[in-house]
């Protein structure tokens, strides 16, 4: 997630500071990371988009969501599969930690 989107305003601090609060509250269930990209990650240029990429066990199953304007795309093929991986691994080079990122998270709550 890159930090942006924690300080995008969409309703006011309440709503805000809630949904902080819920992003700070799934970091803390087993099998979600989440990771903040800062804007202080120089040469990150990989996003516009929102985007999930779901992990199995067995890679096959694995599944990108990706977010449009006109809904959700759901991408299994291991073509696609290959180039949202490159993108993960970079978004991986660029983010901080998982403990990190929970902190930064709760200092941006802080913050309202």
């Amino acid at each position: 997630m890159h930090e942006a989107a924690l300080r995008m305003k969409v309703g006011d601090r309440k709503v805000a500071r809630e949904q902080l609060d819920f992003i700070v509250a799934a970091s803390e269930r087993p099998g979600i990371d989440v990771r903040i990209v800062p804007f202080s990650a120089e040469g990150f240029v990989c996003m516009g988009y929102a985007m999930q990429y779901l992990t199995s066990s067995v890679p096959k199953l694995d599944t990108v969501q990706v977010d449009h304007v006109h809904g959700s795309v759901f991408l299994d093929a291991e073509d696609q599969l290959e180039r949202y991986r490159a993108v993960q691994r970079t978004l991986e080079r660029f983010a901080l930690g998982v403990e990190a990122s929970r902190d930064f998270v709760l200092g941006v709550a802080r913050e309202l």
